[in-house]
This record gives structure tokens, sequence and C-alpha cells, in this order.
């Protein structure tokens, strides 16, 4: 209940100055029987800064949880992505980094960093189409209970196709 009386929201309106974007929240669940007792709780931060040429966001979240004095959840993951000359130009340029720690799906760590280029082909109020194309890299390392600790690098290619379309204000 604390945590939720302290969650706050700010919101602002966007101009030709910077835009700010905070949120904090929390949630979960706790359950008790005559046997059992479990619960989880959810916490969570994103911060993003708007502006004209560029955009910047990060989001963080916490994932912690028991089932009968057991830990069935210790889950961490963090992201950073920037978008630059997104809404001056067709093209422009992207970037995002990323952390992940889980425990329940037995993920030691894991990082992912990328770069690339993205091209708006329509990009109105009733129709948006939009590739991107970039490179990732990601390290990190598993759990497995027959192999142990698995570590590996690779090199990704990411390409993506984003539309939306607004059909009579639907």
């Amino acid at each position: 209940l604390t945590l939720v009386l302290i969650s706050r929201t700010a919101f602002g309106q966007f101009n030709d100055s910077i835009n700010h974007y905070l949120y904090i929240g929390s949630t979960g669940t706790f359950s008790k029987t005559n046997d059992l007792a479990s619960y989880v709780l959810a916490n969570n931060i994103k911060f993003t800064v708007s502006k004209k040429r560029f955009s910047f966001h990060t989001a963080n979240s916490w994932v912690y949880g028991k089932q009968s004095d057991i830990k069935s959840n210790n889950d961490f993951s963090s992201l950073a992505e920037f978008d630059f000359l997104k809404n001056e130009k067709r093209l422009y340029y992207w970037g995002n980094a990323t952390f992940d720690k889980s425990y329940s799906l037995k993920i030691d760590y894991r990082y992912q960093t990328g770069a690339g280029v993205g091209f708006n082909i329509v990009q109105n109020p009733k129709l948006l189409l939009n590739v991107t194309e970039g490179f990732i890299f990601e390290n990190g390392s598993l759990i497995d209970k027959d192999l142990g600790e698995r570590d590996y690098d690779v090199w990704r290619n990411s390409a993506r196709f984003k539309y939306r379309w607004v059909i009579q204000d639907i």
C-alpha cells in the first residue's frame, strides 16, 4: 500500500521546448491458503525526454517473488533507447541498449547494444509506414541445469517494418 501511495506520474504537453515524462509504479499480488503463501511484487520506473530532433527513453523493472518461502522471481530488466531526427527527416538514426538478469528464466546476465537507420516512407495522422535496419550485439550467460553456465556472444541484423493505419478515426 505504501508503494502505491508514493507512486507518481508527471505529464507535460509538447511544444518547442523539451518534454519530460516520468513514471514510477509498483504492483503486486499476495495469496495465502492454509498450506501455502506466495507473493510477487513488480516495480517499474520509466523516464523519457522528447525534443523535436532527439528523443531518449529509459525503462527499468524489477520483479521479486516467493512461493512457500522459496524464491520464484528476482528479475531485473533495463532499457535505454534513442532516436535522432525521427520527427524532422525521412531518414533518421536509432540506438538502444538493454540489460537483463532473471532468476526465473535462468539468465545470469544478458547485454544487448544496437544502432542503425530508419526511413519514414509515409508519416501522417492517418498512415505510418516505417522501415528500420541496423545491427545488434548480444552478450549473455544462461544457466542450464544439465549443461551449467553457457556464455555466448552474437551479432545480429535487425530489420523491421512498422505500420499504423487509422480507418475513419477507429
